[in-house]
C-alpha cells in the first residue's frame, strides 16, 4: 500500500513541477535583460556614466590604485592604468567594443548559417552534400585555431575581427537550421503551402523559418556570451581591436605586465567580460525554457 502511494503521488508531483519552476526563466530574463540594458546604455551614453576622457594620458596619474584604497583618488574611482588613462572610462567605453562585435558576429554568422542550412536542409541531394561538407571542414578545426589563422591573413580591425568571429561561428547555426528544415519540410503545413502554389522562396521565408526561429535565436544569445570571450582573447593577442581603443581584451593585455602589483589594470576589464556573458547565457537559458515546450510541459 504505501508503494502504491508513492506511486500515485508521482504524477501530482510532476504536474505541479512546471510551475514550480516557472519562476526559474523569469529571473533569468529580468536579470539579463537589466545587464544587457546597462550595457547598452554605457555604449550608447557613456558619458552620462563618466566625463573623463578614456584616451587621455595622464602620466601624473599612472598606475593610480582605485579611488577606495590607500593612495588612491575619486578622481580615479576604479584607478588609472600605464598611462594614465581612467580606467572607469576605459571600460565604460569599451562597452562599445566587445558586446556589440560579438553581437555583429553572431548576426553575420546566424544569418549566412541559416540560409546555407535551410537550403541543404529543403532540397538535400548534391547541394546538401556540399553545404555540410564545407561545414564539417570548418568545425574539424579548434575555434580559436581557425580564428588565429584567419587574423593572421586579414590582419587586426574591427571589422576584420567581425569576420573572423562570423566564419568561424557559421557552421553550428547551418547545421541546427538544417535538421530542423529537414525534418518539417514534410510536414503538413509546408505541403499545404507548396499546394497554394507559392514560390518557394516566399514558403520558406513566411512558413519554414518562423518555426525554427526559436531555436536559432536560443543558440544566438549563448553564443553572443562565447564570442564576447573569443573577442576578448584575439583582443588580447593583437588580432581584436587595435590599441589605444579600449577594447576590454587588450585592456587586460596591457594590465598583464602589472597583475601582481596592480591587479585591478586586469580584474576590472575581467569582472566586466564576465558580467556581460553571464547576462547572455541567462537570457540563452531563459529563452531555451521559455520557448522549449519541453519544459513548459515539465518533461
Amino acid at each position: 500500500m504505501a508503494i502504491l502511494g508513492t506511486a500515485s503521488a508521482l504524477p501530482q508531483a510532476r504536474s505541479r513541477n512546471p510551475r514550480a519552476r516557472r519562476g526559474g526563466p523569469i529571473w533569468k530574463l529580468c536579470t539579463g535583460v537589466a545587464i544587457c540594458t546597462l550595457l547598452a546604455s554605457a555604449a550608447l551614453f557613456p558619458g552620462a556614466f563618466t566625463r573623463s576622457d578614456p584616451l587621455q594620458q595622464q602620466l601624473a596619474d599612472r598606475l593610480l590604485p582605485p579611488g577606495w584604497s590607500h593612495g588612491g583618488s575619486m578622481a580615479h574611482p576604479l584607478g588609472a592604468d600605464a598611462l594614465g588613462r581612467d580606467l572607469l572610462a576605459r571600460v565604460i567605453y569599451g562597452a562599445r567594443y566587445t558586446p556589440p562585435i560579438s553581437m555583429a558576429a553572431v548576426a553575420a554568422a546566424g544569418t549566412v548559417g541559416t540560409v546555407l542550412g535551410i537550403v541543404a536542409g529543403y532540397f538535400g541531394g548534391l547541394v546538401d552534400l556540399v553545404i555540410i561538407a564545407l561545414a564539417d571542414f570548418m568545425l574539424s578545426f579548434p575555434f580559436i585555431l581557425t580564428a588565429l589563422l584567419i587574423a593572421a591573413v586579414l590582419g587586426a580591425g574591427v571589422i576584420n575581427l567581425i569576420v573572423i568571429l562570423a566564419l568561424g561561428t557559421w557552421p553550428t547555426y547551418t547545421r541546427i537550421a538544417r535538421a530542423e528544415t529537414a525534418s518539417m519540410r514534410h510536414r503538413e503545413f509546408m505541403t499545404a503551402a507548396r499546394a497554394m502554389g507559392l514560390r518557394t522562396v516566399v514558403m520558406l521565408r513566411r512558413h519554414l523559418l518562423p518555426n525554427i526561429s526559436s531555436s536559432l535565436i536560443v543558440i544566438g544569445s549563448l553564443e553572443v556570451a562565447r564570442l564576447m570571450i573569443a573577442e576578448a582573447f584575439l583582443s588580447f593577442l593583437g588580432f581584436g581591436v587595435p590599441p589605444p581603443l579600449p577594447s576590454w581584451g587588450n585592456m587586460i593585455a596591457t594590465g598583464r605586465d602589472y597583475l601582481i602589483q596592480q591587479p585591478w589594470l586586469v580584474t576590472v576589464p575581467g569582472l566586466a567580460i564576465m558580467l556581460s556573458a553571464t547576462a547572455f547565457n541567462f537570457l540563452g537559458d531563459a529563452l531555451r525554457e521559455l520557448l522549449d515546450p519541453r519544459f513548459a510541459r515539465g518533461d
